[in-house]
C-alpha cells in the first residue's frame, strides 16, 4: 500500500496527490523508486474520532484505533453494523489499587460518584462504539466501606449525563459493617439505540427476580452520543467512608 506524493496516471487512471493505492507489487516498487510515493503500513492508524465511516469501508477492513485499548491502541474490523474489536473483545478502562491505597474515596457524603484519577483508558464510551444487537459492556469493580453508622447502596451508572441521574446498571444494598467489601460484576447488553438490559447484582449461576435482578435501562441511554460509566455510593451515612479499590471495563462486540 502506498500514498502518492505527486499526481500520476497509473494504468490509464489519473490519481491526485495524496491518493492511497493498493496496487500490485511491481507498480508500487516502481513508484517508490521514482520518489513519487511513500509506503504505508498495512494497517492504518486513526483515533476513534477520525476513523473512516464503516458504511463506506469494505467489510473485513482492519484498522488500529490509537486511543482505545491502552498503549499502542487496538485493532478494529469494519462490519455492516459498525466497527467492532478484531477479536470480539477490547478493554476500555482499568485501574487497581489496594485497600490501603484505593483509586478513589468518598467521604462525608450521603451519595456521590467515585472520581478515579489516572489509570488506563477512559470511562467515557464514545458515540457509536456500542452497537445495538451486537455489543455487550462488562464492568467489574471492588469497593470497600469504612464505618458502621448506616447502610448504603453501591451503584454503577451508565448514561449521557455522567452523573447519578443516569440509569442504574448495578444497585446493591450493603450492611452497616466496617471493612465490608463489595464486588460488582455486571453485563449490559445493547438492545436498541435507547435501550439496554443489565444483569444488575445477579451473579453467574445464581437466581433472581425481575425487575431488580435483570434491569431494563432507558434513562439517558443513547448509543449515538458519548456515555459515561460511573461507580458510586448512595443512601449512605455521611459519617462513613467508601473506597473504590479497582475497576475494569470491557467491550464485547460482533
Amino acid at each position: 500500500m502506498i500514498k502518492l506524493t505527486e499526481a500520476r496516471t497509473i494504468q490509464g487512471v489519473r490519481f491526485g496527490v495524496g491518493a492511497v493505492l493498493n496496487s500490485d507489487a511491481a507498480t508500487e516498487s516502481q513508484l517508490l523508486a521514482a520518489g513519487v510515493a511513500t509506503a504505508l503500513p498495512l494497517v492504518l492508524t486513526y483515533t476513534w474520532a477520525t476513523k473512516p465511516n464503516y458504511s463506506l469501508t469494505a467489510a473485513g477492513t482492519i484498522i488500529n484505533i490509537s486511543d482505545v485499548g491502552g498503549e499502542g491502541g487496538s485493532l478494529w474490523k469494519a462490519t455492516s453494523a459498525g466497527w467492532v474489536p478484531l477479536n470480539g473483545v477490547v478493554k476500555l478502562a482499568s485501574k487497581w489499587g489496594t485497600v490501603a491505597s484505593p483509586v478513589a474515596t468518598i467521604s462525608g457524603s450521603t451519595g456521590a460518584l467515585f472520581v478515579p484519577t489516572g489509570g488506563s483508558g477512559s470511562l467515557i464510551i464514545p458515540a457509536s462504539m456500542l452497537i445495538p444487537e451486537h455489543s455487550v459492556l462488562r464492568a467489574r469493580a471492588v469497593m470497600h466501606r469504612r464505618g458502621i453508622n448506616g447502610t448504603a447502596t453501591a451503584r454503577i451508572y451508565l448514561g449521557t449525563a455522567g452523573t447519578s441521574s443516569d440509569d442504574t446498571a448495578y444497585s446493591l444494598g450493603i450492611a452497616a459493617t466496617d471493612t465490608l467489601e463489595i464486588r460488582p460484576d455486571v453485563e449490559i447488553g445493547v438492545v436498541a439505540s435507547a435501550s439496554m438490559t443489565g444483569t444488575n447484582w445477579m451473579a453467574p449461576g445464581s437466581t433472581g427476580s425481575s425487575p431488580t435482578a435483570v434491569t431494563a435501562m432507558t434513562t439517558n441511554i443513547n448509543t449515538a452520543a458519548a456515555m459515561t460509566l460511573s461507580f458510586g455510593m448512595d443512601n449512605a451515612n455521611a459519617l462513613d467512608s467508601f473506597d473504590l479499590i479497582g475497576y475494569s471495563v470491557l467491550l464485547e462486540s460482533l
